[in-house]
């Protein structure tokens, strides 16, 4: 998914039994302020399948926002509620281009150079039609458009 939807995601779109995914609204910046906006393309709303691997680990997530929240709200710390996959108990979902400025230096740290988060997008893309994903099923996955003027 693109960096916006990623990080708009409330947990009330992720379903553990089903073990799905609906891509609702995105997270852009607005001048130094990250809001939340329209998605990129008509598209790009959708509900995805995700592995169990994922899902565990979005579970394990679930379970460290809460613990941490609990643990700060017997400090008298926590403020804000864990709607969101990427909330944080001091407030609002981590900023776009503090998840961008992560994402590069992993990649550094991780050998493979100076990637760009949307990179991993075209990377999930090349893997799915490597591995005989149809182009139909990967471009909806994806969110993609696959017209004329497609930006996907």
């Amino acid at each position: 998914m693109r960096r916006g939807e990623a990080l708009a995601l409330r947990w009330s779109e992720f379903d553990s039994k089903v073990q799905t995914l609906a891509i609702g609204p995105n997270r852009e910046k607005e001048g130094s302020k990250a809001v939340i906006g329209d998605l990129k393309t008509a598209a790009s709303r959708r509900v995805i399948p995700l592995p169990g691997f994922v899902v565990e680990a979005l579970g394990d997530r679930r379970q460290a926002q809460i613990a941490e929240r609990l643990h700060l709200e017997g400090a008298g710390l926590a403020r804000a509620e864990l709607l969101a996959l990427s909330s944080t108990p001091f407030g609002p979902c981590i900023d776009p281009d503090h998840l961008s400025t992560a994402c590069k230096c992993l990649a550094v740290k991780a050998g493979l150079g100076d990637w760009h988060l949307h990179e991993l997008r075209h990377s999930a893309a090349s893997f799915m039609l490597s591995g005989g994903v149809a182009l139909e099923v990967a471009a909806d996955t994806l969110g993609a458009w696959l017209g004329e003027d497609n930006q996907g």
